[in-house]
Order: C-alpha cells, then structure tokens, then sequence
C-alpha cells in the first residue's frame, strides 16, 4: 500500500497508481521481506579465487590469512617479514621467512629463542671470549678490545710494603703504567706489590698466534711459591701488549703483580 511496508534492505519505486518494493543488491526476497544472499557460497559470484571470501551484510570481502598480504587482483602473497628491520629477531640471531611465517635462530655460539641470544662459556670461537656487555647482554668477542685497564703503580715487582686485597671482578684485564704492563713468570719475594701474598704467572706468556691459554697465577707465602692458586687466562694481542683472564684471588691479603 506504502513505501513503509518495504523491508529495510530494500528500495521503493512508488507510481500514480502502485508501490513497489525490490531487495538492494545482495538480497534476495519480495521486497517485503529481503535475506543477506551469501556470495561466497555461490560458485562464480564472488571475486576471490586465491583469497579467502568473508561474507557481510548485502556484500562480501577478500581476506588473507596471517602471514599474507592481498593484492589489487585479490590474491594472496606471502609477507617476507624478515624484511622488517623491527621484526624482534635478535641482532645475533638470523631470520628465516617460511610461507605465512618466519623463525628467529640464534647465531653458532650463542643459545637462545632467537629473540633473545647470549654466548656461554666456551661457545665462542678461538680467539674469542663471552664476555659481558655494558647492557648485560653476553656476546662472543675479542678481548684484546675488550678490557679494563689497571694501572695501579704499587702492582710492581720491586714496590715492598703492604696488605693489600685484590677484589678484582672476574673478567679481562691490561696492565698499563707505572707499575707494569705483564705479570712476573717467576717467583716474587713475599710483601711486595703492596700485599703480604704477591700473586705470580706460573708459566710463560704466549705468542700472538696461540689466541686464549689457560694458565695458573700462583700465591707465594709461607715459603711455598704457590700456596695459592687462581685459574688465569692469557692472550697475546697485536700491538705488543697482553690481556689477562682474572679471577678474585682465592684469600684476602693476595694481589696480582707486575
């Protein structure tokens, strides 16, 4: 009789004398009463043959599932996310790209998820060392670049008088100075290098070829040249100089020498 009587999702095309009712596109019904036409269930409708069709109120899209991108044509391509400089893959890890997805490994001699990685002890190359960076994280590095200088003058040899503790963090070291740039390979007299103890290389040092050598640093007292011990490490570096694995000393009133 009216307009009014027209479905919601249909349009009205009223004469002098009829009303007619007519679903919009993507109906179906008499106008009267207008049902949602599912275009992805109707072979040839829709426009999504390499894409996922989503169907909506009166219409339909083209979707991808994760990992994939649509195209103008509607197809579905895989998304290189290793591509993205912000993925999450750690800086020492490599990113793999799979169809719809990707993984994050950890580089040889680091462990890890691949979004975090970290070296371990003995992970590293030769030559090479896990050591700590400023920020914590743990990375296989040279520590002929990487030390803490001690410049102490007292750590000398011939300097007499002293009880002093060594409390050095275990880690790489230089000696630079006054005071000597490389631990004594014999004996040092007791209460020299400002400690009671003097703690002596109890071997030679190596060549620049031989990259990272374990070695001893021994404690003299109580006429024993090594009373104490303290596991060491040694490399020669290019530039003439060495670097020293050190570990706290194993008693109080001990120091290392040069």
């Amino acid at each position: 009789d009216n307009c009014s009587q027209c479905h919601i999702h249909a349009s009205c095309v009223e004469t002098n004398s009829s009303v007619t009712c007519i679903c919009l596109d993507g109906f179906t019904g008499d106008g009267l009463i207008c049902s949602d036409v599912d275009e992805c269930a109707l072979q040839g409708v829709h426009n999504c043959p390499n894409s996922n069709c989503v169907n909506t109120e009166g219409s339909y899209h083209c979707s991808c599932p994760s990992g994939f991108w649509l195209t103008p044509e509607n197809d579905c391509e895989d998304i290189d996310e290793c591509s993205d400089p912000n993925l999450g893959c750690h800086p020492l890890a490599s990113c793999t790209n799979s169809p719809g997805n990707y993984s994050c490994e950890c580089l040889p001699g680091y462990t890890g998820d691949g979004h975090h990685c970290q070296c371990f002890p003995g992970s590293c190359g030769p030559g090479l060392d896990c050591i700590a960076n400023s920020d914590g994280t743990q990375m296989c590095m040279d520590p002929c670049q990487k030390y803490t200088l001690l410049d102490e003058y007292w750590r000398s040899t011939s300097y007499r008088a002293g009880y002093y503790c060594d409390a050095v963090i275990p880690g790489w070291y230089r000696f630079v100075g006054r005071g000597g740039v490389r631990m004594p390979e014999t004996c040092v007299p007791i209460h020299r290098c400002n400690t009671a103890a003097p703690m002596w290389l109890n071997g030679s040092h190596p060549s620049s070829d031989e990259g990272i050598v374990d070695g001893t640093a021994c404690a003299h007292w109580s006429g024993d040249c090594c009373l104490w011990q303290s596991k060491v490490q040694v490399k020669a570096c290019v530039g003439g100089y060495y670097v020293y694995n050190l570990t706290t000393p194993p008693e109080c009133n001990l120091a290392y020498c040069t």
